[in-house]
């Protein structure tokens, strides 16, 4: 009757270090979990930063490149004017 106490008490010991660890292992996946989940959430953060300041570079690259085109037609066009002014008058 002991020997058959002292096995059952083994087996129960056995099985609870095997569920002790088992729950440490679970409790170690999840602090990973979470600290991926916080380096997620910093990294999506500077993304959208460096998105932000990428988008309104380019906007103000777009402006620029808006402007000059406008510009640069004008003198063309006066210097064509002038050119055949020349012509004429020669």
């Amino acid at each position: 009757m002991d020997q058959l106490l002292k096995t059952y008490a083994a087996q129960m010991e056995d099985k609870l270090q095997k569920e002790q660890q088992y729950l440490k292992k679970i409790a170690k996946v999840e602090a990973e979990k979470e600290l991926a989940e916080k380096k997620w959430t910093e990294k999506k953060s500077q993304l959208r930063q460096k998105v932000k300041a990428m988008k309104k570079k380019y906007k103000n690259l777009r402006k620029l490149c808006i402007e000059k085109p406008k510009k640069k037609p004008k003198k063309q066009v006066m210097m064509a004017e002038t050119s055949e002014d020349t012509k004429n008058d020669n």
